[in-house]
C-alpha cells in the first residue's frame, strides 16, 4: 500500500499536535490552580494588612479624647472624627472579604464593641455640663478597659487572619509539588516521543530528498544521461520520474539545439548588417532632425523679428501722423486763416484718414507688445461705472452722427474692481465702435455691466446686422472682416476685435459672442475682480 507524503506528514503534524496539547493543556491547569491559589493569598495579605491598620487605628482612637480633655482643643475632635472615619473604611473593607464562622463571628464582635466604645469616647467629647453625672476620670477608664478589650478582640482576629493565610500557603506548596510531577512526566515523554517521530521522518522523507537532490545536481552539471532511483511509493518517486523524463527530453533538445546552431549564427549575420543599415538610417534622420530644429528656430526669430518691426515703424509712424492731425485740426478751426468750403471738406477728409490710420498703427503696436511679450498691466482699484460713462462721452459725437440711442445699464452691487482701467476702456471703445459701425441709423446699442461668478461682466449689445455662425471664431482673428457687402461698407482695420480679445485675456478673463444675422450682436467681456501685481505679457 502506497503512502503518500502528504499522509506521512499529516501523521507526523498529528503526533505534535498531540504532544504540544498535552503539553500545553497541563500548563494550563497547572497554571489556573497557582493563579487561584495567588489570588487567594493575595486576599489574604490584604486582609491581614486591613487587620494590622485596624489595631493600629483603634490603639489611637482614645488619644485625641484625652488631649482635648486636658487642652480643650477642638483640633482634638476633629483628629478624633479622623480616627473614628479610617476605623469604618477598615471595617468597610474587611467585610468585602469573605473568611470562615469563626472569622466572621469575631469581625461581627469587634465591629460592636468599637461602635460602643466610640459612643463612649463621643460622650466624653461632647458633654456639656458633666456635674450631676458620672465622673469623668471613672468614664475615661471605663473607656480605656472597653479599649483594651476591643484591641485583644483586634489581635484574636488578627491572628485568625495569619493562620488561614498560612494554611492557604501550605496547599498552594503542596499543589506546586504536584505540577512539578505532573510537568515533569508529560516533558519526559514528548522527550521520548520527538527522537522517534525524527527517525520517521528521516527514514521516509529525508533520505530520498537526498537521493533527488543528487540527481538534480549532475543534471545541472551537465551529465544528462545521469538517471535517479528513488523507490518510496510516493510523490518523491513520481518527481524522480518527471526528473528522468526532463533529462531525456533535454537530452534530446541539446542535440537538436547544436544542429540549429549554424543556422542562429548565419542569422546572426543578417541581424547585424541590418543592424548596420539601421545605424546609417538613424544618422540620417538625425541630421534631418536638427535641420528641422534649425529652421523652426529661424521662423521663430524671423516671427520676432516681424514683431519687432512692426513695433517700430508703427512707433516712427505716429510721430507724422500725430503732426498732421494736429496741423488738420488747427486748419478746420481756422487758427491759420479762412478756409472756402472746399478746402474745410478736403482737410476733415485728410483728418478722418488720419486718425483712421492711427488708431490701425495704435493697434497694431499693442498686438506687438503683447506678441513680443512687452505689455504689462497696470492695475489700480476703480468703479466700473465711472469707466463706462468715459466711454459713452467719447463715443457719443459718433453715435449722433449717426442717428444712434446709446444706454448705460448696470445691475445694483457692482463692486470696485482691481485691474488696468486704461485697458478696460479701450476694450469697451473697440466693443462700443464695433457696435457703431454696423448699426445701421436708428439703431440702438447698449453697454451693460452686472456682477456674476466673482467676475465683472461687462456687455455691448447693438441692434445691428449680425454675424453668421460660421464667421463668429474668424471675426477674432487679425486683419480679418466680413465678406459680405454690410460688413465691407462699414470699414475698419480687422484688429479691433482681435486686440479686445488679447487684452481680455491678458486680465485673466474671456470674451464670448451672441449674434443672429440681421437681428444684432451681444459682446460679453469676464474680467476677475482682482488682477494681482503688474502683470507682464
Amino acid at each position: 500500500m502506497k503512502i503518500g507524503i502528504a499522509k506521512k506528514l499529516m501523521g507526523s503534524f498529528i503526533i505534535g499536535v498531540v504532544l504540544f496539547a498535552l503539553s500545553l493543556g497541563t500548563a494550563y491547569l497547572i497554571m489556573r490552580d497557582l493563579t487561584e491559589n495567588i489570588e487567594g493569598i493575595k486576599a489574604l495579605s490584604k486582609r491581614v494588612e486591613l487587620t494590622g491598620y485596624l489595631q493600629l487605628h483603634l490603639s489611637r482612637m482614645l488619644t485625641p479624647v484625652t488631649n482635648y480633655l486636658i487642652t480643650g482643643d477642638a483640633k482634638e475632635r476633629d483628629q478624633f472624627d479622623l480616627r473614628i472615619t479610617q476605623i469604618s473604611t477598615t471595617f468597610e473593607e474587611l467585610r468585602r472579604h469573605k473568611g470562615g464562622d469563626r472569622w466572621e463571628e469575631v469581625l461581627r464582635r469587634v465591629s460592636h464593641d468599637t461602635i460602643i466604645l466610640g459612643d463612649m469616647a463621643l460622650e466624653l467629647l461632647y458633654m456639656k455640663n458633666p456635674v450631676g453625672k458620672r465622673e469623668v476620670p471613672a468614664m475615661i477608664m471605663e473607656a480605656n478597659a472597653s479599649l483594651e478589650k476591643v484591641i485583644e478582640e483586634a489581635r484574636e482576629f488578627h491572628s485568625i487572619t495569619l493562620e488561614d493565610m498560612r494554611e492557604m500557603e501550605d496547599v498552594a506548596r503542596g499543589k506546586e509539588k504536584k505540577a512539578d510531577v505532573a510537568f515533569v512526566m508529560v516533558l519526559a515523554i514528548s522527550i521520548m516521543a520527538l527522537p522517534l517521530l525524527s527517525l520517521y521522518l528521516s527514514r521516509y522523507l529525508t533520505r530520498p530528498i537526498l537521493t533527488l537532490h543528487r540527481g538534480a545536481r549532475a543534471i545541472e552539471e551537465g551529465d544528462l544521461s545521469y538517471r535517479i532511483s528513488v523507490k518510496t511509493g510516493d510523490e518523491i518517486e513520481a518527481l524522480a520520474e518527471g526528473f528522468n523524463r526532463m533529462a531525456a527530453s533535454v537530452e534530446e533538445a541539446t542535440e537538436e539545439l547544436m544542429a540549429s546552431k549554424e543556422e542562429l549564427q548565419e542569422s546572426l549575420h543578417q541581424v547585424t548588417a541590418l543592424n548596420d543599415e539601421l545605424e546609417a538610417g538613424k544618422e540620417e534622420l538625425g541630421r534631418k532632425n536638427e535641420d528641422l530644429t534649425n529652421a523652426n528656430l529661424r521662423l521663430k526669430e524671423i516671427d520676432h523679428l516681424k514683431s519687432v518691426f512692426l513695433a517700430n515703424m508703427s512707433h516712427e509712424l505716429r510721430t507724422p501722423l500725430t503732426a498732421i492731425i494736429g496741423f488738420s485740426e488747427l486748419l478746420i478751426d481756422k487758427v491759420m486763416g479762412e478756409l472756402s468750403h472746399e478746402q474745410v471738406d478736403a482737410m476733415e477728409n485728410i483728418l478722418t484718414s488720419a486718425q483712421h490710420l492711427l488708431d490701425l498703427i495704435n493697434n497694431i503696436l499693442d498686438l506687438s507688445k503683447i506678441e513680443a511679450g512687452k505689455m504689462d498691466l497696470q492695475p489700480e482699484t476703480f468703479q466700473p461705472e465711472a469707466v463706462m460713462y468715459l466711454v459713452r462721452k467719447t463715443v457719443s459725437p459718433l453715435a449722433e452722427r449717426k442717428k444712434l440711442t446709446l444706454n448705460i445699464e448696470t445691475a445694483e452691487g457692482i463692486p470696485e474692481i482691481f485691474a488696468d482701467p486704461r485697458k478696460i476702456k479701450q476694450i469697451l471703445l473697440n466693443l462700443v465702435g464695433n457696435a457703431i459701425k454696423f448699426t445701421p441709423e436708428g439703431g440702438t446699442i447698449t453697454i451693460g455691466a452686472e456682477f456674476k461668478d466673482n467676475c465683472l461682466v461687462l456687455s455691448v449689445t447693438d441692434t445691428g446686422i449680425g454675424i453668421k455662425p460660421e464667421d463668429r471664431e474668424k471675426i477674432f482673428l487679425e486683419f480679418q472682416q466680413l465678406d459680405d457687402t454690410a460688413s465691407r461698407g462699414a470699414g475698419g482695420t480687422g484688429l479691433g476685435l482681435t486686440l479686445t480679445k488679447r487684452l481680455t485675456e491678458l486680465h485673466g478673463g474671456r470674451i464670448e459672442l451672441e449674434s443672429e444675422a440681421g437681428k444684432g450682436s451681444k459682446f460679453t467681456v469676464y474680467i476677475p475682480l482682482r488682477v494681482e501685481g503688474s502683470i507682464p505679457v
